[in-house]
């Protein structure tokens, strides 16, 4: 996300990009994939600790907004139910399924891609174990969320439907959460012409919730 990491500092944000497991030079775990990824929340939860104990004094440890894209926004549902108060405000953009198992089906089934074998073979189909793949959704866990989230996704994204994001703000406004879904009429998954101007939404999102 270099282009939003570089407006969000340009308007004054101290912006940590944090590198996932498997990713750069972070550490390695061999299991991340057939467990879904969910060391993924782990990591954004230690570079937040570390960002809220850091004793510099350009950050503000008590002001700290967390913003995904994709995937990534995947993992801003997963930490907000796991570490419910860590952030201040959370932003999902063109975010992933709350349910690992659409996303399965959805980008790795189709391409027989064999992780898939392995993932069923370690925790079963959603048939076979309904009650793991509940407890891997952070929909299951919708009561939790504690922080105000924005939700913005395009109605023409072709990578992840728009259904996902609406079932996801259903779920958080059922619990009695703080969510707002913007959708974007026109615009993909990375967004074009209206980029900038849902980058506006999240600037001023933070401003009101990042005081």
């Amino acid at each position: 996300m270099p282009r939003e990491q570089d407006r969000l500092a340009r308007a004054g944000h101290v912006v940590l990009h944090t590198d996932y497991r498997n990713h750069a030079r972070s550490d390695k775990d061999p299991d991340n994939d057939v467990n879904l990824r969910l060391g993924y929340t782990e990591d954004v939860i230690g570079a937040a600790l570390a960002l809220r104990n850091s004793g510099r004094p350009e950050i503000d440890g008590d002001r700290i907004g967390l913003f995904g894209r994709s995937m990534g926004g995947g993992v801003v549902y997963n930490t907000l139910v796991v570490a419910p108060g860590l952030f201040d405000a959370a932003v999902a953009y063109a975010p992933v399924s709350a349910r690992p198992q659409e996303n399965i089906d959805h980008f790795q089934r189709p391409d027989g891609d064999p992780l898939v074998a392995e993932i069923e073979e370690k925790h079963g189909t959603p048939d076979q174990d309904p009650a793991f793949w509940r407890g891997v959704s952070p929909l299951t866990y919708a009561d939790r969320v504690s922080e105000p989230l924005l939700i913005q996704h395009g109605t023409a994204d072709d990578t992840c439907p728009l259904t996902w994001s609406r079932e996801a703000a259903a779920a958080f406004g059922e619990a009695g959460k703080d969510v707002e879904l913007r959708t974007v009429p026109g615009e993909g998954h990375t967004f074009g012409p209206r980029w900038a101007a849902e980058m506006d939404v999240t600037e001023a999102f933070f401003a009101r919730h990042l005081r």
